[in-house]
């Protein structure tokens, strides 16, 4: 039987931005919708927002306009950490290409915390809350 569960509580941003893990979540719940993300309105703090669209003709590809671009790029260089929000894999994976796979893609558990899980899984054999809360 199949089972999952979805993050309800952004632990990622536990300690450092709390408002932007709930923004996530928001905005996640959405995309799944297929719904709009405000990003217009209200954002949290630290959150710089490039509204930028796909120009490629070819599908799975991304590209920008040369303003829209350097923009992106620009950003890039001068922040330590990027989300990109998107409804698709696809797109996400296109954007990462586009910026020459310069960007860390992560989803869910990083891989550097899967040791952590798989350890967590063991010790919570039979406690699901605990091993969802790893």
């Amino acid at each position: 039987m199949d089972k999952f569960d979805e993050l309800d509580y952004p632990h990622r941003w536990d300690k450092g931005s709390p408002e932007l893990g709930q923004w996530v979540l928001g905005a996640r719940d959405a995309l799944i919708r297929w719904q709009p993300v405000d990003v217009r309105s209200k954002t949290p703090a630290g959150l710089t927002v490039l509204v930028a669209d796909n120009t490629s003709l070819m599908l799975g590809r991304f590209m920008l306009e040369k303003g829209n671009g350097r923009q992106v790029r620009n950003t890039i260089k001068s922040v330590t950490t990027m989300m990109i929000l998107s409804g698709q894999n696809a797109t996400v994976r296109g954007v990462n290409a586009y910026l020459g796979r310069s960007v860390p893609i992560r989803e869910g558990h990083t891989r550097e915390a899967l040791s952590e899980l798989a350890a967590a899984c063991l010790v919570g054999i039979g406690k699901p809350v605990a091993i969802a809360e790893a």
